[in-house]
């Protein structure tokens, strides 16, 4: 109570020094605000409509944000839009939590195109192995404190699973293994982050591997080496401005790094050679999202040293599973050079998204020609 009261000093404190200095802005900002409510008050609701004001009215935009920020989070245990918060420090996504009109819909529909993606591959002759990522809420109900998930997202997992099963299509089940890891399971995902960790990437590898079969032919021997230690900021922090380390603790993160052992190079005249000719094709090919293509999270090289082979990485930090795999499937990568099992990383999350895929495609193929333009210009 001690710490709010000074919270609410604070508060009152700043108000007071912002009408001083800006006494020409806040009675617009006033103006533009609906009258505050006893409910708005208590529950946080009038509070992110006058920010907004006078954040557009105030020169001091950052300071504005930042203490309103830690007001809000202080004295109402929340953040802005985009963040939950649970408890102990730990922060989720609302996309978890949300339920959409078109909700039922929306997974069938990606459903459908999970099958079709599949169907595309193994018509090339090509495996495919779907690693479904369980949500950070499912993982972790303990620590949502009065938060509660919606009705809508509690099937969601076992539907996807059954689906594929039934469709025939390999899925590697994190969630059962992962629930069941004890005293470990804490350390799978990021407090602050909407990602998994490096040791909740790794042991994700690994229950990959024991799940679904290699690839034929000469293994590789890769070895993973821990790096020094780091401080992550985490992605839902965006939506928590000014609240400081003391409230919510930032995660601690190690760097890792895989490379090939001395035993896999001992040919090396050979391994050169078939790199010329272009013969030297990774066996297995990474599709995914975020979870796959932040290299922070090393999801990469724990496969690589698992799987036993090279992987080409083809996902995507700024697109959804669905997008990512058909720009994938269209791509020369997989003409000129298929691999014998796709991976595909599918966060349960996205089950419920609405991907324009064209209209994702036709932006980035923009993003593509705009990026080449500057390097020919920097030449």
């Amino acid at each position: 109570m001690g710490y709010i009261r000074i919270t609410g000093i604070f508060l009152i404190a700043f108000l007071a020094a912002s009408i001083v200095m800006a006494a020409l802005y806040l009675p617009q900002a006033v103006k533009d605000t609906e009258n505050p409510t006893l409910k708005g008050l208590l529950h946080g609701t009038w509070a992110p409509g006058f920010e907004k004001s006078l954040n557009d009215a105030l020169p001091v935009e950052d300071l504005s944000r930042d203490s309103w920020g830690e007001a809000e989070f202080s004295l109402f245990g929340q953040g802005r839009k985009g963040v939950v918060v649970g408890e102990n420090g730990w922060l989720f996504t609302d996309e978890e939590f949300e339920c959409p009109k078109e909700f039922s819909s929306r997974v069938s529909e990606n459903l459908d195109y999970i099958v079709g993606a599949a169907d595309r591959l193994q018509k090339q002759g090509i495996r495919v192995a779907v690693v479904l990522v369980p949500a950070k809420v499912r993982l972790y109900p303990e620590h949502l404190g009065a938060q509660v998930v919606p009705g809508c997202r509690t099937g969601i997992y076992a539907q996807t699973l059954a689906f594929m099963q039934k469709h025939n299509i390999q899925a590697v089940d994190l969630l059962t293994p992962m629930v069941s890891a004890g005293a470990d399971k804490d350390g799978f995902f990021l407090h602050t982050d909407t990602h998994w960790s490096p040791a909740g990437a790794g042991f994700a590898a690994k229950i990959a591997s024991e799940q679904v079969s290699g690839v034929e032919g000469d293994s590789k021997t890769y070895q993973t080496s821990e790096g020094a230690d780091g401080v992550h900021e985490g992605d839902l922090l965006r939506y928590l401005p000014g609240v400081p380390d003391r409230d919510i603790k930032r995660d601690a993160m190690h760097a890792f790094t895989t490379e090939a052992s001395l035993d896999s190079s001992e040919s090396g005249a050979d391994d050169a050679a078939l790199a010329l000719f272009g013969d030297d094709i990774p066996p297995i090919a990474l599709v995914g999202t975020s979870y796959s293509a932040n290299l922070k999270w090393h999801f990469l090289g724990f496969l690589k040293e698992y799987f036993e082979a090279d992987i080409l990485n083809m996902a995507d930090e700024g697109r959804g599973p669905f997008t990512v795999m058909e720009k994938y499937l269209r791509s020369d990568a997989l003409k000129n050079t298929p691999p014998k099992l796709v991976i595909w990383e599918i966060p349960e999350r996205y089950m419920t998204s609405k991907p324009d895929i064209e209209a994702e495609l036709k932006e980035d193929k923009e993003d593509n020609k705009e990026d080449n333009k500057e390097d020919g210009e920097a030449k």
